[in-house]
C-alpha cells in the first residue's frame, strides 16, 4: 500500500493513505509497531487528511427548525404491503401516533383523507383498512412522536404513479425535510428514486440550490442499494449521508434504524456522531447481518465520498465548459415520466422484506 502511495497521484492513491491513517487513528491495536513507524512516516511526509468533512453530520441544522420529518415509500405490491404494516406496526409499538399528513400533500387526496380520518382513532385494529385506503388514493400520513421538545415525523405513502412520486420527491426537496427512504424490492428503485429524480432536474422542477441546501439522510433498504450508492452521492453533490445494502436488505434492519436514528438526533442534541449512531445501532445489526449494511460515516462510507467527491468535480468542470448543462432555477412544477438508465440490480428474493 505505501509503495501504490508513492508511485500514484490519484484517487486511489489518497483512498490508501485514508486506510492507513484511519486504522492508525481509529484501530491502533490492530496495527503492528513496525507498520505503524512507516505509516506516521508516509503521514508526516503526504500530511494528514481531515477526515471531519467526510465524516460531518447535518443534525444541527436538522434540529433547529423543532421537527425531524422522513418520507417512505412502499410498492403496492404483497411484499409492500408486508413492509408497509411492519413498518407502521414498529412505529406504534414505540409510541408514535397517525394523522392525515401536515407535511405533503397530493392532487386527489381529499377523498381520502375523509375515509382515512375514521380510522386513525385505532391505528392497530384499522391498520389494513388505513393500507387499503393509502392504496386507492394518493393520501400521506404521519406518524408523530414528541421527543425532547421536537416533533419526530414518518411519513409514509403506498406508490400511486410517477406524476405523483415527482411531486412527492419535489416536496420532499423543497419543504425541508431530512430523510428518505426507499422501501421495496430493488427493481422498485429506479421508479421510486432514480427517475423521478432526473426528471425533476431535467425540467426544472428542482434546482441545484434544493439538493444542497441541507445535508440529507436516504435509507436504500432495498437489496443492493449500493449499486445506487454513487449515483445518488454525485446527484446530491455528497451533501447526502446513505444507509445502502451491500447484499440484502431486511425490515428488521430498515424499521429500527431509520426509528432510531431520528429519536438519537431528538434526544441527543447537537454533538451526536455517525459513529454514536453507529455505535447506539449495533444491537440491530446483531448476528453478522452489519455487514449487509454500509453505514454513515463507516471507512467504506469515507472512501465513496472520497470517490464521488472526484466524480462531482468532473462534473462541474464540464458543465463550467457547457453553460446549458447547468441548473436553473426551479420553477415549482414536476414535469411528466420519462425513463432514464436504469441500473443493474441484484434480483431479489419474495422471501426479503423491506
Amino acid at each position: 500500500m505505501l509503495t501504490a502511495i508513492r508511485e500514484q497521484n490519484t484517487v486511489f492513491a489518497v483512498q490508501l493513505r485514508v486506510i492507513l491513517q484511519y486504522y492508525i487513528q481509529e484501530y491502533p491495536q490492530l496495527v503492528g509497531e513496525v507498520d505503524k513507524i512507516r505509516i506516521k512516516m508516509m503521514m508526516s511526509e503526504y500530511g494528514i487528511i481531515p477526515l471531519d468533512q467526510f465524516v460531518s453530520t447535518g443534525f444541527q441544522q436538522w434540529r433547529s427548525d423543532g421537527k425531524l420529518s422522513s418520507l417512505s415509500i412502499f410498492q403496492g405490491d404483497d411484499d409492500g404491503g408486508q413492509s408497509f404494516h411492519s413498518n407502521c406496526q414498529y412505529l406504534m409499538a414505540h409510541g408514535y401516533r397517525p394523522r392525515v399528513s401536515t407535511s405533503f400533500s397530493l392532487p386527489g387526496a381529499n377523498a381520502g383523507a375523509a375515509s382515512i380520518k375514521g380510522l386513525l382513532g385505532s391505528p392497530s385494529q384499522n391498520l389494513s383498512q388505513i393500507h387499503a385506503v393509502q392504496s386507492r388514493y394518493p393520501v400521506v400520513l404521519d406518524w408523530v412522536k414528541q421527543i425532547n421538545g421536537i416533533e419526530v415525523s414518518h411519513s409514509v405513502e403506498v406508490y400511486h404513479n410517477a406524476a405523483l412520486q415527482q411531486e412527492l420527491l419535489r416536496q420532499f426537496l423543497t419543504g425541508g425535510h431530512e430523510m428518505f427512504a426507499q422501501r421495496g424490492h430493488s427493481y422498485w428503485r429506479k421508479e421510486q428514486l432514480l427517475d423521478p429524480l432526473q426528471e425533476l432536474m431535467k425540467n426544472q422542477a428542482i434546482s441545484e440550490a434544493d439538493l444542497v441546501n441541507k445535508q440529507r439522510f436516504l435509507s436504500l433498504g432495498s437489496c443492493g442499494g449500493i449499486r445506487a450508492y454513487s449515483e445518488l452521492a454525485t446527484f446530491f453533490h455528497n451533501k447526502v449521508d446513505i444507509l445502502a445494502t451491500v447484499g440484502t436488505g431486511k425490515a428488521i434492519i430498515n424499521d429500527p434504524y431509520n426509528q432510531l436514528l431520528f429519536e438519537l438526533v431528538a434526544s441527543r442534541g447537537n454533538g451526536l456522531s455517525w459513529k454514536a449512531v453507529s455505535d447506539q445501532a449495533a444491537i440491530i445489526f446483531k448476528h453478522g447481518m452489519g455487514e449487509e449494511y454500509l453505514q454513515p460515516g463507516s471507512l467504506p462510507a469515507i472512501l465513496h465520498k472520497i470517490m464521488d467527491q472526484k466524480q462531482i468535480e468532473k462534473k462541474q468542470g464540464a458543465a463550467q465548459t457547457n453553460p446549458e448543462r447547468q441548473a436553473r432555477p426551479t420553477s415549482g412544477q414536476p414535469a411528466p415520466n420519462a425513463s432514464s438508465q436504469a441500473l443493474p440490480v441484484r434480483q431479489s428474493s419474495a422471501n426479503d422484506r423491506y
